[in-house]
């Protein structure tokens, strides 16, 4: 991915999907910011709408790694809602103060 297409990236996100959400760190420059539950819930519902997709979510908790959950441990494309709303509902049965944060799949038309 050039730097152009990063920047168009990043732009997207915060434009159509972090807008309005607590993001840590909340810079423009990066997709890989984290949010609380209920700031990624509200990620996921906007990564929906918007037909992009999520190729993995990673969590933290006390600023350090915890668990990742990817696309291809559920057989399946990063565009398919199903698998990243099953990996969410999974993370959050630990019951922790996590922090959730994504790698997001934009396809070329919408930049």
């Amino acid at each position: 991915m050039t730097n152009e297409q990063l920047a168009l990236k990043h732009k997207f996100l915060n434009k159509h999907i972090f807008f309005g959400l607590n993001k840590i760190p909340n810079v423009e420059t990066s997709s890989m910011v984290s949010f609380n539950e209920e700031d990624f819930a509200i990620v996921l519902k906007r990564v929906k709408e918007h037909k992009i997709g999520i190729y993995g979510i990673e969590v933290s908790f006390d600023s350090e790694f915890y668990s990742i959950k990817t696309h291809e441990e559920y057989s399946t494309f990063p565009q398919d809602a199903e698998w990243y709303t099953a990996a969410f509902k999974s993370l959050k049965e630990y019951q922790l103060d996590l922090r959730y944060s994504a790698s997001y799949y934009i396809a070329g038309n919408l930049l």
